[in-house]
């Protein structure tokens, strides 16, 4: 059924696909002549670390898995070969709709497309994360690799959106706790939200005083660099999704998602806007053959698979 393995490197458009594909997952901003948000005061209380992310964790203890039809814009940075020149870049914008579907605590799928047809496929489990590039008709392209390889600072992938970040992006994931300030200091506030920094600065959160649910997030890759960074609003309660509390703690809501997702990658000149609707937890719409890759391949018809652990050095 397939065609071997080949070295993406070597394919002609590879710039665009890194573009448009970013729209996976993560999902997700701003076009750029949107005028940016208003951030409150800082409260006169402060709470105590173990508080908020105590709040936080009880706010999306249940939350996980989400099932949505997605609406997104993409604008993006690419390279334009001239011969015998310089190369240049142009800017590109595209939109799509399609599904998100994420079930904690790894596996992410999101489909982009056009007047019904899906012509992007993007997702990943606990080891490998993939992307099926189905614009050719008479060529379907599967690419797929190893998370680990992923952990690179400079890793070259057909996506600049890691697919297992979309979790965390989402503000579905829980925070590991952290110590309070130190004697003197006092909990940092901005972006209208208090700033809490997860161990090894993988992740900064910025958690709402009422709600201690995520306004921004911001993800780094091993060097300390900010890869990604989404802003949330728009919150919804999925269908059946229940509406429990967390109970002892003032201020909690029911269990909700973001439906308003916009994401910067400030390395790759991105960015995108999620709009998702239609949210839902049922069993229903969950599928284990939605996250396996072998299985995915035959559904889709694939021509030809890239090893991306093949045409990628190693960490």
């Amino acid at each position: 059924m397939f065609d071997g393995v080949t070295d993406h490197a070597d394919r002609p458009g590879t710039d665009l696909l890194a573009g448009v594909v970013c729209v996976v997952i993560y999902f997700l901003l701003i076009t750029g002549c949107v005028t940016g948000p208003e951030y409150r005061e800082r409260p006169a209380q402060t709470p105590t670390v173990t508080e908020l992310i105590g709040r936080h964790n009880l706010a999306v203890n249940g939350l996980d898995r989400v099932w949505a039809r997605a609406s997104l814009e993409i604008k993006w940075k690419e390279k334009v070969k001239r011969y015998r020149k310089k190369d240049a870049t142009r800017t590109r914008f595209e939109t799509g709709e399609g599904q998100l579907i994420v079930m904690l605590p790894d596996k992410v799928a999101l489909t982009i497309g056009k007047l019904g047809k899906t012509l992007f496929w993007v997702g990943c489990d606990s080891e490998r994360y993939w992307l099926f590039d189905l614009t050719d008709s008479d060529h379907k392209v599967a690419y797929v690799g190893r998370l680990s390889r992923m952990a690179s600072a400079d890793f070259d992938s057909p996506f600049p959106l890691h697919p297992s970040d979309v979790p965390a992006l989402l503000d579905m994931v829980k925070l590991a706790l952290t110590p309070e300030p130190a004697t003197g200091q006092t909990l940092k506030w901005a972006f209208g939200a208090w700033v809490i920094e997860q161990p090894g600065f993988s992740r900064t959160v910025y958690l709402d005083h009422d709600t201690a649910r995520a306004r921004r997030v911001e993800v780094k890759d091993t060097t300390g660099r900010i890869t990604a960074v989404s802003e949330l609003s728009d919150w919804e309660i999925p269908a059946d999704g229940g509406n429990e509390t967390a109970p002892g703690f003032p201020g909690t809501r029911p269990l909700t998602l973001a439906t308003d997702i916009r994401v910067e990658l400030p390395l790759r000149q991105t960015r995108i806007a999620l709009a998702l609707k239609n949210l839902t937890t049922s069993e229903l719409k969950f599928n284990v053959r939605q996250f396996d890759f072998e299985k995915l391949c035959a559904a889709l018809e694939v021509d030809e698979v890239v090893d991306m652990d093949i045409v990628t050095p190693a960490p």
